[in-house]
């Protein structure tokens, strides 16, 4: 076989590069197609007014410290982050992660409400501390400094406490930078519920070196370090009073970022806010609220989900009605110095923003420049040579995953490429097998997630595609695999027909969509499948990612 035929190969059999007539008989696809094409902008890329996570989190806390009522909207979109007991997703309909259960339980205590699954999610979040006392997070089973603070944190918002104190702090006293600012916040902000001995000795080291950081606060520091230092000085006992006058205020507030104003504004909490600014700060972040709750900044174009809307529109066959040029165009000029990163004109060690739009040039016909596949090649192969096995299990899953496709989409064959060989390829297999669990799922020990396991299961079928054409007597392991993933799978499912994080959480579309995608691999269906035709008629009105969930779930029905 010509090597220009590894498209055809591996991937075209796939029904998500594929158009689907069959679409029309359960969404109105004129109307979705009509929402995403509206949101086209002249310079050809998509932006749709969704709430983002992060800023809908600093605007929370800006109206909360400025005394200001938080609309019935805005709590229904914070609760309807929650997933279950693992915790609260970026958005409705997401997976979850840890540092964003952090950030959505901060603004529930802001807002004085509760998670529904309070106790599964104590539970959960006491079981991710290690042996040594630190804690990992969701995809990353390994002791450190940021997650063993989320966690923490994640408890103390929800009353309870880690299972062993001890072990944490003697962890912590050991693993912890404290010249670092930002960690004796972190730490100051934990209720950690030990012994004042043990912590007397981190609070000595903590009071020498905020007096050393002190000696260097200068006019030009950020708002942000500003606010960790006075806010650990007081917590500390110490008088801030002193720095009220030198804090210098903007010229005006939209001169700020929203991150700065978030942090200026929990400077004057410290003092007392002055009225005129509180109101200023106010109407200012309240412009940005979207009608169904959150908020929205237009200033962040994001490639992932520009790809997803054009794929979208590819399965749907609407591609139509936008301008495919300028949409092209656009992406060609976002791109970084290897491949494409989260916004435009970046590059990121997450190869998922960059296959996202190789998918889209694959799609529609589009010739990549010969130097970025080189070096796109030379990279792949960098960040699979250097893989080893104590690395988090996401972080392992992920980069094979994407790696094997953004091969495929490269048109980069194993038989003759000194990208992959069946040797790398055996031992990616291997690193794989490492985290199946007893109960059928992938990820960290006695730990399946949803995520992990759909990412095995890609890349198993990757590896098989590719085996298929190349060495055809080398040993499969998905068939020996397949009833035990099923069985997991099927246990994901609920009563509602989707599927959660994990057997026993509430139901989420990428969940579902990823349920749908491994099963289609597999060959096999769900019990409730008529359930999952089911989609909310207002479910394309949301961000443009999540509505190519439901697409794509649709499609893999």
């Amino acid at each position: 076989m010509e090597k220009s035929d590894i498209w055809g190969d591996v991937l075209s059999s796939d029904p998500l590069f594929q158009r689907n007539e069959d679409l029309d008989n359960y969404i109105d696809t004129e109307k979705v197609a009509e929402f995403i094409a509206n949101s086209q902008k002249p310079q050809g890329y998509f932006l749709v007014k969704s709430p983002m996570f992060y800023n809908t989190y600093l605007c929370v806390g800006i109206l909360h410290f400025c005394g200001e009522k938080i609309s019935k909207e805005t709590i229904e979109y914070v609760k309807a982050l929650e997933t279950g007991s693992m915790g609260f997703s970026e958005m409705p309909g997401e997976l979850p992660w840890t540092d964003r259960t952090y950030y959505g339980l901060k603004m529930m205590d802001w807002l004085g409400i509760e998670p529904k699954m309070k106790e599964g999610m104590i539970k959960f979040h006491k079981n991710l501390q290690n042996d040594d006392g630190g804690f990992g997070s969701i995809g990353n089973e390994y002791s450190n400094s940021g997650d063993t603070f989320n966690a923490v944190k994640i408890l103390n918002f929800l009353d309870s406490s880690p299972r062993n104190k001890v072990k944490l702090v003697n962890w912590i006293h050991k693993n912890v930078d404290f010249g670092n600012l930002y960690n004796i916040y972190r730490y100051l902000d934990c209720d950690l519920g030990v012994s004042p001995l043990m912590e007397d000795k981190i609070k000595d080291i903590i009071l020498q070196n905020v007096g050393n950081i002190e000696n260097d606060v200068n006019e030009n520091w950020n708002y942000e370090p500003l606010f960790y230092l006075l806010w650990s000085l007081k917590n500390l006992g110490k008088d801030v009073t002193k720095y009220e006058k030198r804090i210098r205020l903007p010229q005006t507030i939209t001169s700020i970022n929203i991150k700065e104003l978030y942090f200026l504004v929990r400077i004057m909490d410290l003092f007392k806010i002055d009225k005129d600014l509180k109101e200023k700060v106010i109407r200012f972040v309240k412009k940005f609220e979207v009608d169904t709750g959150g908020f929205f900044f237009p200033d962040e174009v994001h490639i992932y989900k520009n790809n997803a809307a054009v794929q979208s529109l590819y399965m749907m066959g609407k591609d139509d009605l936008i301008d495919k040029d300028k949409y092209f165009c656009w992406l060609d000029r976002s791109k970084g110095n290897i491949g494409w990163g989260p916004l435009p004109k970046t590059s990121s060690e997450m190869l998922h923003y960059t296959k996202s739009s190789l998918i889209s040039l694959k799609l529609y016909n589009k010739k990549i420049d010969h130097n970025l596949k080189e070096r796109l090649k030379k990279y792949v192969r960098e960040r699979l040579e250097n893989l080893i096995p104590n690395q988090p299990a996401m972080h392992i899953l992920r980069t094979i995953c994407d790696s094997l496709e953004m091969l495929a989409l490269l048109d980069e064959r194993i038989d003759d490429s000194n990208v992959i060989d069946l040797i790398k390829i055996s031992k990616l297999k291997s690193m794989i097998s490492n985290f199946h669990n007893e109960d059928g799922g992938f990820g960290e020990k006695g730990r399946s997630y949803i995520y992990a396991t759909y990412l095995a299961i890609k890349s198993l079928y990757l590896i098989e595609k590719y085996l298929e054409f190349n060495f055809p007597s080398e040993n499969k392991i998905m068939s020996k695999i397949k009833d035990k993933v099923v069985s997991w799978f099927l246990k994901c499912q609920n009563e509602d027909g989707g599927l959660g994080s994990r057997p026993k959480e509430l139901s989420n579309i990428q969940g579902t969509f990823f349920g749908l995608y491994c099963l289609w691999i597999l060959k096999a269906k769900f019990k409730k499948q008529k359930k999952l035709r089911c989609p909310d008629k207002s479910f394309f009105q949301t961000d443009l990612l999540v509505l190519s969930y439901h697409i794509g779930s649709l499609v893999l029905i």
